[in-house]
C-alpha cells in the first residue's frame, strides 16, 4: 500500500474551500487504498476559534486509513496580510514538528494555496526521500496583486515570484485548477508543461425541489466575504434596485462582513440580507435550493486566472443559473458552456435592468437545470478527480 502524507494548513472542524477540496481528495484516495497520513494544524480558521481543541505542540487522531496529526498555530484571525503571514509561517515552522516521528511516505503531497506548504514539503521530500507534489489553487504572489495586498513588481512581489519558482522547479509535480493556470506557470516561470497537471475542484449533485418563492426573485452569494471578491457591487445594484421582491442574500465569513454590514445599514437595504452565522448543513441546503439565482463577484484585476472559485462548482451541483462577474478564464467558460448571465465588467445598471427583466419571466431560469448538472458531471464530477489521482500518484 502506497503510503501518503498531505501537508495542509486547514482541516475540519474549519471550513474553507481548501478544506472541501482535500477532503474530496482524501476520500478518493482512501477508497483507491492508499494510506494517508495528514499533517494539519489546530483550528483557527477565520476567527482564530479553537472550536473545543486546547492549544498543545502535537494532536494525534487516528481514523479509518487515515492519521491526522495537528500542529500548533496561534489563533489569530485570518485578517489582513501580516496575520496571514505570520499563521503561514509558524505552520511552515510547526508542520515540520511529526518530521521524525512519521515513518517513509511514498509521496508528499503540499496541499494548501499558499506556496508555504510546500517550503515544508521539500524538507520532507529530502529527509525521507519523497516524490513532491505541490497543489496550487491560487497563483502566488498574482493572486496577492489581485486582492491589493502587494504591488506588482514591489519588492515583496519579486520575493513571491522567486519562492513560487523554487517550488515549482523542486516539486516532482504540480497541481493546479485549470490550463489557463498551467500556461501561465509554464510560460512566466519557464517550467515544463508536462510536469503540471490539471486537477479539478468537484461537486455533488444536490437534488432540489422546485419550491421556490413565486413572489420574489433570490439571489445569493454563499462563500467567503473576502477582498478577492467584489461584493460592493451586490450593494450597489440593490440601491438602484430597492424592491424587496428582488432579494439579496449574503452568507458567509470574513473580512468583508463589517464593511457590507455598515453598508446595508447606512443605505437602509431592505432588500438585502447578510448572515454570517454558519448553517447546519441540512438548513444550508434547503436555503441553497430555495435560491433563483447564485451570484459569483470577482474584482476587476491584473491576474484574472491566477485562481479559479470552488463555489462556481459548488454552485454547478444545485443545477440553478449563475449571474457571474468575472473575466479571464471562468467568464469564458461560463460562456462557452452557458451556465448563467456573465459581465466582464461591473456594470451595475446593466445588472439591475437584467435581474428586473428575470423577475418577470422566472419560468426561463428552469432551462439552466439539466445543462448545469450536465457541466458538473463532465468536467467536475468525482470519478474525473479519481482518474486525474490514479495518473498523478502512479
Amino acid at each position: 500500500m502506497k503510503k501518503i502524507c498531505i501537508i495542509s494548513q486547514y482541516w475540519l472542524p474549519d471550513l474553507n474551500g481548501d478544506v472541501v477540496r482535500l477532503k474530496n481528495c482524501i476520500k478518493v484516495l482512501i477508497n483507491l487504498g492508499y494510506e494517508v497520513t495528514l499533517i494539519t494544524s489546530l483550528p483557527h480558521y477565520p476567527y482564530g476559534d479553537r472550536k473545543g481543541y486546547k492549544s498543545k505542540p502535537i494532536i494525534i487522531e487516528k481514523g479509518k486509513n487515515i492519521k491526522i496529526i495537528r500542529v500548533y498555530i496561534p489563533p489569530l484571525k485570518h485578517e489582513g496580510l501580516h496575520r496571514r503571514l505570520i499563521l503561514y509561517i509558524i505552520f511552515t515552522f510547526t508542520s515540520l514538528f511529526p518530521l521524525f516521528i512519521l515513518n517513509k511516505a511514498d509521496y508528499v503531497w503540499a496541499f494548501s494555496q499558499r506556496v508555504f506548504s510546500s517550503i515544508s514539503g521539500i524538507i520532507f521530500k529530502i529527509f525521507h526521500k519523497s516524490k513532491l507534489i505541490s497543489d496550487i489553487t491560487d497563483l502566488w504572489p498574482e493572486a496577492l496583486v489581485n486582492t491589493g495586498y502587494t504591488k506588482y513588481n514591489s519588492t515583496f512581489y519579486k520575493i513571491g515570484r522567486f519562492l513560487a519558482k523554487i517550488i515549482y522547479l523542486l516539486s516532482d509535480k504540480v497541481t493546479v485548477l485549470t490550463y489557463s493556470m498551467k500556461d501561465f506557470i509554464a510560460k512566466e516561470y519557464k517550467i515544463e508543461p508536462k510536469k503540471i497537471e490539471i486537477l479539478p475542484n468537484i461537486a455533488k449533485k444536490y437534488d432540489c425541489k422546485e419550491n421556490v418563492s413565486k413572489d420574489k426573485l433570490r439571489i445569493v452569494y454563499s462563500g467567503n466575504l473576502g477582498k478577492n471578491y467584489d461584493l460592493i457591487s451586490i450593494i450597489e445594484v440593490a440601491k438602484i434596485l430597492r424592491n424587496e421582491k428582488i432579494e439579496f442574500i449574503i452568507r458567509g465569513q470574513g473580512e468583508m462582513y463589517s464593511i457590507l454590514s455598515k453598508l446595508i445599514k447606512e443605505n437602509n437595504l431592505k432588500n438585502v440580507k447578510i448572515e454570517n452565522k454558519p448553517l447546519p448543513y441540512k438548513e444550508y441546503l434547503k436555503e441553497m435550493c430555495n435560491s433563483d439565482i447564485f451570484i459569483l463577484p470577482l474584482k476587476s484585476s491584473m491576474f484574472p486566472d491566477a485562481s479559479f472559485p470552488i463555489k462556481f462548482v459548488e454552485y454547478l451541483g444545485f443545477g440553478k443559473p449563475m449571474l457571474i462577474i468575472s473575466k479571464g478564464y471562468l467568464a469564458k467558460f461560463s460562456k462557452e458552456k452557458n451556465v448563467g448571465f456573465v459581465f466582464e465588467e461591473a456594470n451595475h445598471q446593466e445588472i439591475a435592468s437584467l435581474l428586473i427583466k428575470i423577475s418577470k419571466e422566472k419560468n426561463s431560469l428552469k432551462e439552466f437545470k439539466l445543462r448545469n448538472i450536465k457541466v458538473l458531471n463532465e468536467y467536475f464530477s468525482e470519478n474525473k478527480l479519481k482518474e486525474i489521482l490514479k495518473s498523478i500518484f502512479n
